[in-house]
Order: C-alpha cells, then sequence, then structure tokens
C-alpha cells in the first residue's frame, strides 16, 4: 500500500544511510494538514495531550527517539499490521500531517473521541508510554522487536552519527 502524502524521497535516512538526495518528495495535503493541526492544538488546549513530535523530518522512529528522550520515558510501540511493505518506509518515511502525540491514560478516552470524530480513518493508537528511565522498543505485528534501545543507548545514539550504528 502506497500513500504519496508519506515516502522516504529527499528523506533524512536516504541523506544518512544510503548518501542520497534523490526520489519523490511526499506530496503536500493542505486539508488534512489544517485539519491535523487544528485537532491537536485543540487536543492541546483541552489538556488531553501531554506531548507532541511532527514525522516530517527522520520519520515515526525518529520522532519515537526524540519524544522518549525528551520526555525521560521509555516507550512500547505495536506497529500497524500491512501498513506498509517494507519497515524502512514504515519507521523512517517522512510527510506532512503526521503527528506523534502522548496522552495520560486519563485522557485517552476522550481523546480518542475526539480525534475519531475529526479524523476518521487518518490516526493511529501506536502504544504506551512506560516509565522514567525505562527503553524504547518498537515491535512488529508478531510482536518481535525490529527496535529495542535503554534510555542510555538512545541517548548515545542521538548525539552521534546514525550510520555508524547501521554498519
Amino acid at each position: 500500500m502506497r500513500d504519496p502524502r508519506i515516502s522516504l524521497g529527499g528523506s533524512e535516512y536516504l541523506a544518512q544511510i544510503h548518501g542520497l538526495v534523490t526520489g519523490r518528495p511526499p506530496q503536500v495535503d493542505l486539508e488534512l494538514e489544517q485539519r491535523v493541526q487544528a485537532t491537536c492544538r485543540y487536543g492541546i488546549q483541552q489538556g488531553w495531550v501531554a506531548s507532541a513530535h511532527d514525522l516530517s523530518e527522520g520519520g515515526l522512529a525518529v520522532a519515537l527517539g526524540g519524544s522518549c528522550l525528551s520526555g525521560q520515558r521509555g516507550a512500547t510501540i505495536q506497529l500497524p499490521v500491512g501498513t506498509y511493505p517494507r519497515w524502512d518506509v514504515l519507521l523512517f518515511a517522512e510527510g506532512g500531517a503526521r503527528i506523534l502525540v502522548s496522552v495520560p491514560p486519563t485522557e485517552q478516552t476522550a481523546w480518542e473521541a475526539y480525534v475519531q470524530a475529526q479524523l476518521p480513518n487518518a490516526w493511529t493508537r501506536l502504544g504506551v508510554v512506560n516509565g522514567e528511565h525505562t527503553e524504547l522498543c518498537i515491535d512488529t505485528c508478531n510482536n518481535s522487536p525490529l527496535i529495542k534501545v535503554t534510555m542510555e543507548e538512545l541517548a548515545l545514539a542521538w548525539r552521534s552519527p546514525l550510520p555508524k550504528y547501521l554498519d
């Protein structure tokens, strides 16, 4: 399934891992972008959203890493089944109208009801935020970890060049 609004074309992943600045960049859907931004702003105003990070530069994996580091909390993520044929696309594709948010458990029902009303079929629950100084674990649909790093490993990787860790 290919979504033209999400692409590795011109991405940080291609530049850092493959040394390429090539490919078709993501298509912009201004109407969806406006709806996503408005929904997120409203959630923040209501106190439902604890944190928010866009997925435009580096994709989902980079946003998750940055969010875990800034909040000093781990997360357990369950990737959606059958979303993309390749894991690198799912983890590192860039595009607009995508925001990773964390929501306190007490606000989850209100937030999800609002998001479903505003953005039906345009959002996904990915997982849970864990305790302080734990780990980031990104699992596949069959509970097989793709990425599992402690906060210390994540901080070290964040300060170092990415290709060093993927050789």
